[in-house]
């Protein structure tokens, strides 16, 4: 969410590179407050490691609340892009949920809980600001639970809600990256994080009317 304030003198002219260089800010942003929360995340912070100014952080964002939720979203909807690209394929969805779970074990190693970070930053957020990122969150869900869905109508799992099964999923997927990322981590790989839970998954979603692949 770019800043409303009127461009003064001293404030970083209009360029090509002004798209690019915001861009580059909610980047660093976003993996500054997932690694290390929203509380310890400052907007000097972000400035340094983006080698900006503090004033240039602040031309585009008015505050580190909008600049938490523009980053926030940015995440989001890069993670949505790529997710249906995974699931446009016409591979079984176990063989594209698994291909999803590997990509996002493999990445992001030192990111907290994304609720963690939420509940933290609430109090700091406007209700709109909180309503822009709880969108973005559900459309996650949405897509995933309407591949469920699919499966569902070909008898392939068993008959519940797809969105149970997204939320199920996504929710394992959280718990097993925590593991994958804690104290053995180089003990247990993300291709077999990523079995292990598409196999606990599976042996519940599984239906004994599936129809074999």
């Amino acid at each position: 969410m770019q800043s409303a304030w009127k461009k003064t003198p001293g404030r970083p002219p209009a360029n090509s590179q002004d798209q690019s260089t915001a861009d580059r800010i909610l980047q660093v942003a976003a993996d500054l407050f997932m690694a290390q929360g929203y509380e310890k995340v400052t907007v000097d912070v972000v400035a340094k490691e983006c080698q900006v100014t503090k004033a240039t952080v602040y031309y585009y964002y008015a505050s580190k609340a909008s600049l938490f939720t523009a980053s926030v979203v940015r995440l989001m909807n890069e993670i949505v892009t790529r997710m249906k690209m995974i699931l446009s394929s016409p591979k079984p969805l176990r063989d594209r949920l698994n291909l999803i779970t590997q990509i996002r074990l493999q990445t992001g190693g030192t990111q907290l809980d994304f609720e963690m970070v939420m509940n933290e930053a609430v109090p700091s957020l406007t209700p709109e600001q909180i309503r822009a990122m709880r969108d973005s969150e559900e459309l996650l869900t949405s897509i995933i639970s309407e591949e469920f869905a699919k499966e569902i109508e070909r008898g392939r799992i068993r008959p519940l809600p797809p969105r149970l099964y997204a939320h199920a999923y996504v929710s394992l997927l959280n718990a097993f990256h925590a593991k994958a990322h804690g104290e053995h981590r180089d003990e247990w790989p993300a291709t077999q994080v990523a079995k292990d839970l598409m196999d606990f998954f599976w042996s519940g979603a599984d239906s004994p009317l599936s129809v074999v692949e």
